[in-house]
């Protein structure tokens, strides 16, 4: 199994840069679940790129966000990683609740500005290629360059609404589910009836 620092280290030697000035990684924690605490506390506020890897098959998840803290409390959360998982596919959240996060360490490989945020995660994924990343270009809109299969294609197609349903879409939320939004539309008269 090969260790997230040992790898970037090896990296780093043979010339690749990480664009940092400090220490690299910037924080290793070995045990994810047990760190939990200092953790969230230790990146509050902080932007940067983060490394999940799996400690029992080396496999490794790239991601960065602007809030650290905010960002990490998502793995934490077994009930929004379900529903993540009902929603899409997500790798990691997958791997981390089949094996828990006890079996995950996480590396902190950068912290930089907003501006770069992406790019830098760009760089670390295609550096390290990780396993668990669907997508390896976050620079890259999601949709873009791919199409929809026939069968996606159809199975749109065939969600259609009834007449009911598309006057509330069209019409908008209740006010009362709409405060910003409220004064505007009763004063257009959108919105007529109950919902």
């Amino acid at each position: 199994m090969k260790n997230i620092t040992n790898v970037l280290t090896k990296l780093l030697q043979r010339g690749f840069s990480t664009n940092s000035s400090s220490k690299f990684p910037e924080k290793v924690y070995k045990n994810a679940a047990n760190e939990k605490a200092k953790i969230l506390k230790e990146n509050a506020g902080q932007t940067g790129i983060y490394c999940f890897q799996n400690l029992k098959d080396g496999l490794q998840y790239i991601g960065s966000a602007k809030n650290l803290s905010e960002r990490l409390k998502y793995y934490y959360s077994e009930t929004y990683m379900k529903g993540q998982l009902l929603r899409g596919k997500s790798i990691i959240y997958g791997s981390i609740l089949k094996y828990g996060l006890d079996n995950f360490s996480l590396s902190i490989l950068e912290y930089c500005e907003l501006e770069c945020l992406i790019k830098r995660e760009k760089y670390y994924i295609e550096l390290l290629n990780p396993v668990y990343n669907i997508i390896k270009d976050p620079t890259v809109p999601p949709m873009l360059g791919r199409k929809h299969t026939d069968v996606t294609i159809e199975k749109m197609q065939e969600r259609l609404h009834s007449k009911e349903t598309r006057t509330k879409i069209s019409t908008g939320p209740p006010p009362s589910l709409q405060p910003y939004y409220a004064s505007s539309r009763l004063e257009g008269g959108v919105y007529e009836g109950k919902f």
